[in-house]
């Protein structure tokens, strides 16, 4: 059922996902809201191996490092923002934090959405 209230032409549906997870969830509110789907890319993406990530977020996370963005996007013509991602060490992923920074939400409609497979220790 399209949900009437979202005008789908001044929707992002914005997400990260490293494993795919996220992104598939993000497909499914595309497919009941409509929007634009984007994925956000870093300049320098992360290392592919599990246990290097692991270690290279705490390390950002210790620090308050934000990574630099590849992806950019004109919010100016949208209302609603989907905003998608990961639980990484129990915290926002540091691409978020950075997407935060950079870009003014206000006056924008922000709906979270999280997954969160655990840890595969």
């Amino acid at each position: 059922m399209k949900n009437t209230q979202l005008d789908s032409e001044k929707i992002l549906i914005v997400y990260l996902s490293r494993t795919k997870n996220t992104k598939a969830v993000a497909e499914m509110i595309q497919q009941e809201v409509g929007g634009d789907l984007v994925e956000l890319e870093l300049v320098n993406p992360y290392p592919e191996d599990y246990r290097a990530i692991v270690a290279q977020v705490a390390r950002e996370n210790e620090t308050g490092f934000l990574p630099l963005l590849k992806t950019k996007v004109d919010l100016s013509k949208y209302d609603s923002i989907f905003l998608g991602f990961p639980t990484w060490g129990m915290q926002l992923p540091p691409p978020i934090k950075s997407f935060l920074r950079e870009n003014d939400l206000d006056g924008k409609t922000v709906i979270p959405f999280n997954t969160h497979a655990g840890t595969s220790r």
